[in-house]
């Protein structure tokens, strides 16, 4: 069982981490404790043995929090937690494993959205139906999937607006790489035009000689390559 050993308030979020593991739980202060001003309080004190969370600076309201009624099982065999929402200020970036990825592979990530400003309660609501996907990595939260929705947040909304995320609470290893699999092959693939061919084509390429990564079960040569998803074959060069 993990236990539980740092605790921290970031905009109005309860967040209680392990140095130990990626495990995250994240709560809303406001829905834990309705009805109350929560810039009163003060700052969380963790029990690391009891697994206790207490408020000594606080009113009589902020009643101690057993992180053991906390914890849910995750949801899938992906390892991903049940729908959170955070601010998006909380998310640090693109995890640095893709943008690893595609330095390897010799190709760049979109660095904008192509979406039109859109209002912030419309991106709030697509992330409600389709969540950002977050992995801890090095005391950060860094997205992993549904980038093109990551993108859009950053071009459209406020960084206190709340945006519904997943997080992938497992170390580094086959699930998480599967994530990124998904992220970065098969999402573009499946547009009604695929997008970036180039992009898509070298990492592909490259996942298939590092061996770490299943890749598209499709050839590595360009020709063939295009030939089998239906690209122009210029355009992969």
């Amino acid at each position: 069982m993990v236990r539980f050993d740092c605790v921290r308030v970031i905009g109005g979020y309860l967040h209680i981490s392990c140095t130990s593991s990626t495990k995250l739980l994240t709560i809303s202060l406001e829905e834990h404790f309705p009805g109350h001003d929560i810039s009163q309080i003060g700052q969380p004190k963790l029990l690391i043995r009891q697994q206790v969370i207490e408020w000594p600076e606080s009113k009589s309201f902020a009643k101690p929090i057993q992180i053991s009624e906390l914890v849910s099982p995750s949801t899938d065999k992906l390892g991903l937690s049940h729908p959170v929402k955070m601010d998006l200020s909380a998310i640090a970036g693109i995890h640095p494993e893709i943008l690893k990825i595609c330095d390897a592979a010799e190709t760049t990530l979109p660095t904008g959205s192509s979406s039109p400003k859109l209002q912030s309660e419309v991106i709030e609501r697509f992330t409600e139906i389709s969540p950002l996907i977050l992995h801890s990595f090095q005391g950060h939260l860094y997205v992993v999937g549904n980038l093109n929705a990551y993108r859009a947040a950053r071009k459209s909304c406020e960084p206190q607006s709340q945006i519904t995320v997943r997080i992938h609470e497992l170390k580094m290893g086959p699930r998480l790489r599967s994530i990124i699999e998904n992220e970065l092959l098969v999402s573009p693939l499946i547009c009604s035009q695929p997008s970036n061919p180039k992009m898509i084509f070298r990492i592909h390429r490259w996942m298939l000689s590092a061996q770490k990564y299943m890749g598209l079960a499709a050839p590595a040569a360009l020709h063939s390559f295009a030939k089998w998803v239906g690209f122009d074959a210029r355009k992969l060069k």
